[in-house]
């Protein structure tokens, strides 16, 4: 009896709210950075950017349900639910608006990149390949939205605990054909960038960073492969509540990692603002350490005859007229007393 009720308390709740909730809570942290590069610091919003934010707040509505699903049974084992047939229900209906949300925000994710592409595209051959895509990508992404939505006639059979899956299409082969094309239009637009990047006008270097950036989309992939491959897995278990689990927190991993990765390279401006304020720092303290160090000589009596200019800011200062910020307010023959 105490082991049926151990097996029966079981749950994946904390792997699925860990995973979830911080890969969403990095994904929200770096599109808000994002905005506020573009609308502060560059002052250019693109269409691309709106629709970032768009799949932003539309993955938190997908993660919420995410979290409504773990409350309702998701993570338990199979029979927990079985003993409570409303629950099972809601957990059902719940996660047919999760699936609708995530077909939702990876469909707007892969819109936005492809976007951004475009306006980086260098030749009329490049432009037209990366519309192609584009085209082919809101088309599919709206016939597999649909399909979510339609995918049980009539609709409330998609969560009747007492008949599903009467009614609805061959849901195995539905979500196999939907997710093996995501995760190709996702290797697609993994490899598009790479001839952009390789004749766009930028250093080495800059070419190096932005390229490893772009390929942590791999995760996204990757993340699509896993979920294709637990589908199957849900598709055959007995205990489909636990083990297909899964599925909705790789559902949130790929669409946060596409956020995330997306985003970052947006966050330019911001990286070189801190790069300059640490330089201006790092040079303030050079430029007083060096002045206190020629001031503590000064008044030792190790220099003899010094201006206040070298004695400030260094050996090397100029005192010819216009060359410095300080003259006018010092003259040439201005000098420290001599210390003897």
């Amino acid at each position: 009896m105490a082991d049926n009720t151990a097996y029966l308390e079981e749950t994946r709740a904390p792997m699925l709210y860990g995973v979830t909730f911080s890969l969403l809570g990095t994904a929200i942290i770096v599109c808000c950075f994002r905005l506020y590069c573009r609308i502060f610091m560059v002052k250019a919003i693109q269409v691309s950017d709106y629709l970032m934010a768009i799949a932003t707040v539309v993955t938190i509505g997908m993660c919420v349900m995410i979290h409504r699903q773990i409350q309702t049974g998701m993570g338990r084992h199979v029979e927990y639910s079985r003993a409570r047939p409303e629950m099972w229900s809601v957990s059902m209906k719940v996660g047919y608006a999760q699936n609708i949300l995530y077909q939702s925000s990876l469909g707007i994710i892969k819109t936005s990149i492809l976007m951004q592409y475009y306006r980086i595209a260098a030749t009329t051959l490049q432009r037209r390949v990366i519309l192609g895509v584009l085209a082919f990508v809101v088309v599919f992404c709206t016939f597999v939205t649909l399909s979510a939505i339609l995918q049980c006639i009539p609709i409330s059979a998609a969560f009747d605990v007492a008949t599903f899956p009467k009614g609805c299409w061959n849901m195995m082969a539905m979500n196999f054909f939907t997710s093996s094309v995501n995760t190709l239009t996702d290797i697609v637009i993994l490899i598009l960038p790479i001839p952009l990047l390789i004749k766009m006008n930028m250093q080495r270097t800059k070419k190096v960073i932005l390229f490893l950036v772009l390929s942590s989309g791999m995760i996204s992939v990757a993340s699509a492969l896993v979920r294709l491959s637990n589908i199957v897995l849900w598709n055959d278990a007995a205990d489909s509540t636990y083990n297909g689990s899964v599925i909705p927190m790789w559902d949130a991993v790929e669409v946060c990692v596409g956020i995330t990765s997306a985003s970052i390279p947006a966050l330019q401006p911001m990286f070189k603002w801190l790069v300059k304020q640490g330089s201006s720092h790092m040079s303030s303290e050079r430029t007083r350490n060096r002045t206190d160090i020629r001031l503590d000589s000064v008044s030792k009596g190790e220099l003899q005859s010094v201006t206040w200019q070298q004695a400030l800011y260094g050996a090397g200062t100029s005192s010819k007229a216009g060359t410095s910020l300080e003259e006018g307010f010092i003259g040439e023959d201005d000098q420290a007393p001599i210390c003897k």
